[in-house]
């Protein structure tokens, strides 16, 4: 039930698919209404853990600007602004650190009805400088 987004000057782009109930009737053509109004909406297809059946992780790989951010999010933010457009329009989201924008979501969810758990996590993303991706990417490697 958590979500990924691209935050960058065009807005929030999602990046993949919350594995609910819900997104996963709206793959087999049910209108997203009606889907996010079933009683089983929110009950989780996909999981991590111990108990998760044997499931094949989806990896994307996306390049994105180096000033953009990623947002990750429970439906206990998504709940309240559901679109992409709608999330990335919020004003919580010009606040000055990535810290204080989770917390400003995490208060809106909680004013708009906080009728389930909130988690929002949000990195800036840093531009890594070709001369310094290698010991970035292999800490066995040393300079100097």
């Amino acid at each position: 039930d958590s979500r990924a987004y691209v935050l960058d000057a065009d807005g929030a782009e999602p990046v993949g698919t919350d594995h609910s109930w819900a997104s996963e009737l709206i793959a087999s053509g049910m209108p997203a209404a009606e889907a996010h109004a079933h009683p089983r909406a929110h009950t989780i297809t996909r999981w991590l853990g111990a108990d998760a059946p044997d499931v094949v992780p989806v990896v994307i790989r996306r390049q994105v600007a180096a000033s953009a951010r990623v947002l990750l999010c429970s439906d206990g933010l998504w709940n309240y602004a559901e679109a992409a457009a709608e999330l990335a329009a919020r004003p919580e989201l010009d606040l000055p650190t990535p810290l204080a924008q989770a917390a400003a979501l995490t208060a809106f969810a909680n004013a708009a009805g906080g009728q389930d758990n909130i988690t929002v996590a949000i990195a800036r993303l840093a531009e890594v400088a070709p001369d310094t991706a290698a010991s970035a990417a292999d800490p066995a490697t040393t300079e100097g």
